[in-house]
């Protein structure tokens, strides 16, 4: 079956060995297609390079920042905490002054 279809892996063969009522596990065919040369992919590893400014989970670095508008001739500053791995917004507050008081 692996000769006649050789891109196939042995989680694969497997079904299709059932399909012809022949029940064998995957990892009897696996055991069977590395005794006859068979070798498995393997992954490959890329080396992650985690800036010093990034974060790597939730809530291991919050961004700060004031916004601001009118409304009615009248100044507003809406402060917004954003996560930033996951850019969730935290927390938000509506102030006439850029303080955080």
């Amino acid at each position: 079956m692996w000769k006649s279809k050789p891109g196939l892996g042995p989680a694969q063969l497997s079904n299709q060995l059932r399909k012809e009522n022949i029940k064998i596990s995957i990892s009897t065919v696996r055991n069977i297609l590395e005794e006859n040369g068979y070798t498995p992919p393997r992954a490959i590893v890329k080396s992650e390079r985690i800036l010093s400014y990034e974060a790597a989970r939730p809530r291991e670095l919050i961004h700060m920042d004031f916004k601001h508008f009118y409304i009615h001739k009248q100044k507003a500053f809406l402060l917004i905490l954003q996560d930033d791995y996951s850019r969730f917004i935290c927390s938000h507050k509506l102030t006439d002054a850029e303080t955080y008081d």
